[in-house]
């Protein structure tokens, strides 16, 4: 048996065994909490190998009870977080699998901070640039909803705002309407435009679609530049009422602008929020790809719930177009050109169709080298489509 200290007592000794020795030295000895103890003290460094994404392990909650935070009014996590036991460390661990809502919080903080520290020398700029951005990632959100969501491959997005900014200012010069109200006149626009378009679509899709679409695009261009009531002469409709005072200072209205456009972009967020994680979302990425099949022996009305989403985001496109003949004053006819189609599916591209960060990040991407680097020539258009066959080949 084991004596005292270190020195292990040979029990066959005392029988006069031969070779037995009567005491030999043994390892120390230690305690089993003092072994636990220690294991769970250690650290083990994790490193991350080949394509596997690391993940900061965040310790456990003991006994605290765990109140996960969710969207309101759904049951739906802000952060997705799993909960799991590391048999390498010993230890109870959470994980935050998705961190999207944190990015967003920080890039929102950060737009809505940016703007008061923006140097004079280039406040004008940057500021009309960033109104520029917030009022094109509202659209593009929209659009993602249709391309994305729907599956539904219209390229008359910007006609559709086009329309709506042109009816809408149309109304408020000839009218007197006031800008309060042009978004509105817009929506019904924008809802009636979109039920026409949409009519086709339960016909055609695909490429012949975007066929269709791109043509009517054409016909609203030409039709506006030949229109005398819509400023043939003078190179757009201008004139509407306006939501940022003739009196203020140059500063508060960019300021102004700047904050209202980006209201609209939070919220074309909420809206692509609300469809893409509401039930006419999970229907439509339930059933990807042509599964129309599947979609219908489950009882999905596959057709009915891509009309719908196209029909809201029509009706949301036309509520941007109220809102930019109200921030411009007027609409021009570049809404319907050729050019902004192509642009508009570049910062789709480069952000990924079906994301609304994607939808953001592209935007806001395609606008600084479009709008802010102007001193570069043409050339920011090669870096446009460098950047977009970048993404297409190297990202997933």
């Amino acid at each position: 048996g084991l004596g005292m200290g270190s020195i292990w007592r040979n029990p066959l000794h005392p029988w006069g065994v031969e070779g037995a020795a009567e005491e030999l030295p043994a390892n120390p000895h230690r305690a089993p909490q003092e072994s636990w103890d220690r294991t769970r003290e250690s650290r083990v460094r994790l490193l991350p190998v080949g394509r596997l994404r690391y993940y900061y392990k965040w310790p456990g909650h003991g006994s605290w009870t765990w109140n996960r935070i969710r969207y309101w009014p759904t049951r739906r996590r802000v952060l997705n977080i799993r909960g799991e036991y590391n048999p390498k460390t010993l230890r109870r661990e959470k994980t935050i699998v998705d961190k999207r809502p944190i990015w967003w919080v920080l890039g929102l903080l950060f737009m809505v901070i940016a703007p008061l520290l923006v140097p004079g020398d280039y406040e004008n700029s940057l500021l009309t640039a960033a109104a520029i951005f917030a009022i094109y990632a509202a659209i593009n959100l929209c659009w993602t909803l249709i391309i994305g969501t729907a599956g539904i491959y219209s390229l008359a997005s910007y006609a559709v705002v086009g329309a709506a900014a042109y009816g809408a200012a149309y109304l408020s010069i000839e009218w007197g309407l006031p800008w309060w109200s042009l978004p509105f006149v817009g929506t019904l626009v924008g809802l009636v435009f979109g039920i026409i378009i949409a009519i086709p679509a339960t016909r055609l899709d695909g490429f012949y679609y975007a066929l269709l679409t791109l043509g009517l695009v054409e016909l609203c261009r030409v039709y506006v530049i030949q229109s005398k009531e819509f400023g043939s002469a003078t190179g757009g409709l201008y004139g509407a009422d306006s939501y940022i005072p003739e009196d203020w200072s140059q500063r508060g209205q960019l300021l102004l602008a700047y904050y209202a456009c980006f209201l609209l972009m939070l919220a074309a967020l909420a809206l692509f929020r609300f469809i893409n994680g509401k039930r006419l979302g999970r229907i439509l990425r339930m059933a990807p790809e042509k599964r129309e099949a599947f979609a219908e022996a489950t009882g999905v009305n596959y057709r009915a719930a891509r009309i719908w989403v196209f029909i809201i985001s029509s009706a949301a496109l036309g509520f941007i177009g109220g809102f930019y003949a109200s921030h411009f004053r007027g609409a021009s006819p570049s809404l319907f050109s050729f050019d902004t189609v192509l642009l508009g599916l570049a910062m789709l591209v480069i952000g990924g169709i079906g994301r609304s960060e994607g939808a953001v990040v592209g935007t806001a991407i395609v606008v600084i080298l479009d709008k802010v680097l102007l001193p570069l020539g043409p050339i920011r258009l090669i870096l446009i489509g460098v950047i977009m066959a970048a993404v297409v080949l190297f990202l997933r």
